[in-house]
C-alpha cells in the first residue's frame, strides 16, 4: 500500500506528530505538582492545536475489541479524519477546531453526512469502548480550561490541565488531559464521573513512521472500573499499514 510503514521502538516524542497519550492503564496514577512554575495555559493549548494539523494519509488496520475486530480505512489531512468501517455501514469524519470540533457520520459514500449532537455523542462506535465524544476530542474547547500542575507521565515531563463541559453535552464531569512539555503534544487524558473517579482513559501505544512523517500505530482506550486505576475493558485502534496522500 504505497510507502511503507516502519515501527519506531524508541521514544516517540522526539518524532511524533499525532498524538494522544501512553502507557497500560494499571500503572498510571499521576500527581500533578501544583506548585511548580507552568507557562500560560492559553499559550501551552495555542500550542497544542498548531501541532495537531495532521500529514495527509491513507491508514489501514483495525478497531479491536475482546471480541471482535472491525476493519477499518483511516484518512487523515490537516484537521480533518474520516474513519472507514469496511464490514458495517459507517463512515466517520471528525473536524477538529479550536472553537469547537464536530463529529459527522453516514452509512456510506452515497448518503449525506449528519452531524453527531447531544447524547449523540456518547453513543459507542462499533459496539467498542470508543465514543464519538472521544474521537472528536471536545473537551478541547470546553469553555472552562484550568492549570492544574507538572506532572511525569512515562518520564516525560507534562502540563495537566482540567477541562469541564459547563452546559456542554457530555458523559463527563471533567476531563484531565496532559501536554508534554518538550512537543506540547497530549499523551494522555482522563475523563471523571460526578463523583471525581476515573472513567475513561484513552492512550497511544506507538508511532510508525511513512516516508518522512509519523503517525499513530496503536491507540488504546480504555473504561475504568471508577476510583481504581484498573480498566474494565480495552479497545485498540491498530494502524497495521499506510501511504502518503489521500484519495
Amino acid at each position: 500500500m504505497g510507502s511503507r510503514m516502519r515501527p519506531l521502538r524508541q521514544a516517540f516524542w522526539a518524532v511524533a506528530g499525532l498524538a494522544l497519550l501512553a502507557a497500560s492503564a494499571h500503572r498510571l496514577g499521576a500527581a500533578p505538582n501544583p506548585n511548580e512554575p507552568m507557562p500560560p495555559a492559553e499559550m501551552i493549548i495555542g500550542l497544542l492545536w498548531k501541532n495537531m494539523d495532521l500529514q495527509a494519509f491513507t491508514l489501514s488496520g483495525n478497531i479491536r475489541t475482546p471480541k471482535n475486530r472491525h476493519p477499518i480505512v483511516l484518512k487523515t489531512n490537516g484537521r480533518e479524519m474520516i474513519y472507514e468501517a469496511l464490514d458495517s455501514p459507517l463512515q466517520i469524519r471528525v473536524r477538529l477546531d479550536a472553537s469547537g470540533s464536530e463529529v459527522y457520520t453516514r452509512p456510506n459514500a452515497n448518503q449525506d453526512w449528519k452531524r453527531v449532537t447531544g447524547k449523540g455523542v456518547s453513543e459507542s462506535v462499533l459496539g467498542s469502548d470508543i465514543t464519538y465524544e472521544e474521537l472528536g476530542l471536545h473537551f478541547l474547547s470546553w469553555p472552562r480550561i484550568e492549570p492544574v500542575g507538572v506532572d511525569s507521565i512515562k518520564t516525560f515531563k507534562s502540563y495537566a490541565f482540567d477541562a469541564y463541559p459547563e452546559g456542554t453535552a457530555s458523559r463527563y464531569a471533567k476531563v484531565r488531559f496532559w501536554i508534554t512539555h518538550a512537543h506540547c503534544l497530549m499523551i494522555r487524558a482522563d475523563g471523571y464521573n460526578k463523583d471525581d473517579q476515573v472513567i475513561k482513559r484513552v492512550e497511544v501505544n506507538g508511532v510508525a513512521q511513512i516516508d518522512e512523517a509519523w503517525t499513530i500505530k496503536q491507540m488504546q482506550i480504555s473504561s475504568m472500573i471508577p476510583g481504581r486505576e484498573l480498566s474494565k475493558s480495552r479497545t485498540y485502534i491498530d494502524i497495521m499499514d499506510g501511504s502518503a496522500g489521500v484519495e
